[in-house]
């Protein structure tokens, strides 16, 4: 199996184990298939910026599956505009005054406009004929940010759960968090090492321009 076909297995037995757990959690159907999806969607979020750092840190082990990462964050894309749909017709009912008026959702929308407008120019003629294409996929950092915000602030009171005298401690939403920080952690790593690369490459450049004028 190459790794491309790796990448996809690993995130297939992820929802899988999502689900599985999901299916267990003392809360309504209805909120567990939105929750699931909700966190499914910002779990390959994660996994979509990931992939950069990750090739940065080791090119030879990771460098290959850069060319999956459109795939993925289309995945994440339609993992999310499920979630919202659901949850806006289901959980919301359709109530856009009600969206606007708490922080959790607003920043949650803001978050699905801007993956709405990455997902629609994330193929081969938009990265011909927009202009800046590559500032504006950067734009999935601010959705990163957004959906983090939005999932922290709605998972606050979710991350433990009291039912018929138990209490369950949602394990999911748990990892969820880590894996968040982790993608943190990894693009701070990932911009160091690409400026210190960047810093060698001048330097270098610099010494030959200054070899070639000694000679």
């Amino acid at each position: 199996m190459d790794k491309g076909g790796l990448l996809f297995l690993l995130l297939i037995m992820a929802f899988a184990m999502l689900a599985a757990y999901h299916a267990l959690f003392p809360v309504p159907a209805a909120m567990v298939f939105t929750r699931f999806l909700g966190l499914a969607g910002f779990m390959v979020l994660c996994v979509a910026l990931m992939l950069g750092p990750l090739s940065a840190i080791s090119p030879a082990t990771f460098g290959p599956l850069l060319m999956h990462r459109r795939a993925v964050g289309i995945a994440a894309f339609a993992l999310v505009l499920a979630h919202f749909l659901v949850s806006f017709s289901l959980e919301l009912g359709g109530n856009v005054g009600y969206v606007l008026a708490q922080a959790p959702l607003q920043l949650g929308a803001v978050a699905f406009a801007i993956l709405t407008v990455l997902a629609l120019i994330s193929n081969d003629w938009a990265f011909r004929n927009v202009p800046s294409w590559k500032g504006i996929q950067r734009l999935a950092y601010i959705a990163f940010v957004l959906s983090f915000g939005h999932f922290l602030l709605k998972a606050s009171g979710m991350f433990v759960a009291v039912a018929g005298g138990k209490v369950f401690a949602n394990a999911a939403e748990l990892a969820m968090v880590a894996l968040g920080m982790a993608t943190i952690l990894l693009q701070l790593v990932g911009f160091y090492i690409m400026g210190k690369r960047k810093s060698a490459k001048a330097a270098h450049a610099a010494t030959e321009a200054q070899q070639g004028k000694t000679l």
